[in-house]
């Protein structure tokens, strides 16, 4: 299913790409959210902790990809079956994702 060697790299900045894509949606939460959160104080600040979080990671490891030499290479498919979610895994395999059947509803993805 997975190339059987890949540019670490690329990985490397593929999983960059996913944390700055999860730090979006968590920016986007905390706005949606800013208002209800406003009186807790407590959630409002972890929420923007985790928002901080990812994108510092995001770009960490997207300066690491970037300075990692391109014949670098490693198999990652055993590390790519262990992840739960099917179209994150093809994502850091650089593969599209995939389309839900026909008729299917596909709220939350996989």
């Amino acid at each position: 299913m997975y190339e059987s060697e890949q540019s670490l790299g690329h990985l490397v900045g593929a999983c960059a790409k996913q944390l700055s894509e999860l730090s979006a949606c968590c920016e986007a939460l905390q706005t949606s959210l800013s208002h209800s959160l406003a009186s807790t104080g407590l959630e409002a600040q972890s929420l923007d902790l985790i928002t901080q979080r990812a994108a510092g990671l995001a770009q960490f490891l997207g300066a690491l990809g970037a300075d990692l030499p391109h014949e670098w290479t490693i198999d990652p498919s055993h590390a790519l079956k262990a992840l739960p979610l099917t179209d994150l895994a093809r994502a850091i395999a650089g593969h599209a994702p995939l389309e839900a059947e026909p008729g299917e509803l596909d709220f939350f993805g996989d």
